[in-house]
């Protein structure tokens, strides 16, 4: 960002310059990834495959996001807005697509100046943090349509800016965090938003919190039809999973009182591993209607496991005490049934972390060959294109 008296003037561009550190970048990565495929394959024909898998494996990785960083490298651009005295200048160049566009827009033309937020995660010790910093959109109407200007701003520009620019044009502001838009996408957001707060110039104070928020605090727009699919769709899920989880307690139930009394048991064990497998296999079933789609944090999806894993012991221990009491009580029967109860409610955490972790596994094998262009959606949008 540049001064001046009365002016305030925001420039970001990548030359040919950014572009050769980019692909210099993508070179080392490249190299990096080739020789852990290398010794990948050298360790593998001279020692074990599985040692040669533990270098394989990085490898891969490095080389997917290397194809995803050539198909999406940046193109050239210069970007300038200019707050100058008696108008707003804009001017664009797209030098790969041969697009330039210069404008000056006088403020008398500006029909409203909206505000927003723009969130990013920043490094810190261990972790990293969320960041909200201002943006300012400014809007006017142009030959076709309306025309929309995003700026990303520090709050001290932010309160500049609107000393510069007249009173008189209309201040507002919106809740839903702008990181996902630009200049052709933002007007989407902000004229389909009717929870727009009017923003008093005198005394001017941000409407929401600036610095270090939380990502519940963060609020991203979708259009009402996808909102609608998507709550939809996770209700009809959770319904589904309340369903399964009563069919999981009447099989626990009704499996204590006719199968576990004809299981013999040693030492004080069950001789099969009936309850160990099954009971954490069908709660993984479970998981996936459940957990991953439950609204709240770690701790109300713990509490909720929690109170699932007490039904079940429940059942499980109803069920095996009254089939003893059917067929035939055995001595030691009933603390076979505690101890084994005891080691599947474990199994059924381990079953739970190990869940998380694969769904964790998933989603980022599904980021990391997205961005790569490797999923079948992008690899039929890259064959509709070059069939086009």
């Amino acid at each position: 960002m540049h001064i001046k008296e009365k002016e305030l003037t925001f420039k970001s561009e990548i030359n040919n310059k950014s572009k050769v550190l980019y692909y210099t970048f993508v070179g080392f990565l490249f190299a990096l990834g080739a020789a852990c495929l290398a010794m990948s394959a050298r360790i593998s024909f001279i020692d074990h495959w599985a040692i040669g898998l533990l270098l394989f494996i990085p490898g891969a990785l490095v080389l997917l996001v290397v194809a995803g960083m050539v198909r999406n490298a940046p193109s050239s651009y210069t970007v300038i807005r200019q707050f100058r005295s008696d108008s707003f200048y804009d001017y664009f160049h797209f030098p790969d697509k041969k697009i330039e566009n210069e404008q000056v827009i006088p403020y008398e033309n500006i029909e409203r100046i909206y505000l927003g937020r723009i969130t990013r995660s920043v490094p810190s010790h261990d972790y990293s943090v969320l960041m909200a910093n201002p943006a300012v959109v400014v809007q006017w109407s142009g030959e076709e349509h309306k025309e929309f200007r995003l700026v990303s701003l520090t709050y001290d520009e932010l309160v500049n800016v609107l000393n510069i620019m007249p009173k008189t044009i209309p201040l507002v502001a919106t809740k839903y965090d702008l990181s996902q838009t630009n200049d052709a996408t933002v007007g989407i957001v902000l004229e389909s938003n009717n929870d727009l707060i009017p923003v008093e110039r005198k005394n001017f104070a941000f409407p929401y919190k600036l610095g270090q928020v939380e990502s519940e605090d963060v609020i991203f727009w979708e259009p009402i039809e996808v909102k609608n699919n998507r709550e939809e769709k996770v209700e009809r899920l959770r319904q589904k999973g309340n369903r399964i989880f009563y069919g999981i307690l009447g099989f626990i139930f009704l499996s204590g009182i006719f199968l576990l009394p004809q299981f013999s048991f040693e030492n004080g064990w069950f001789a099969n591993l009936w309850s160990l497998i099954t009971i954490p296999s069908l709660m993984g079933v479970l998981g996936y209607f459940i957990y991953a789609f439950e609204s709240g944090g770690l701790w109300s999806k713990a509490w909720l496991l929690g109170r699932h894993i007490l039904f079940i012991l429940a059942a499980y221990l109803s069920g095996s005490l009254l089939g003893n009491v059917l067929f035939a009580p055995v001595e030691g029967f009933v603390d076979a049934v505690i101890i084994e109860a005891t080691v599947a409610i474990m199994a059924i955490a381990v079953t739970y972390v190990l869940i998380k972790v694969v769904y964790v596994v998933f989603i980022f094998g599904r980021v990391i060959l997205g961005f790569a262009g490797l999923t079948p959606k992008e690899l039929k949008k890259s064959m509709r294109k070059n069939a086009s």
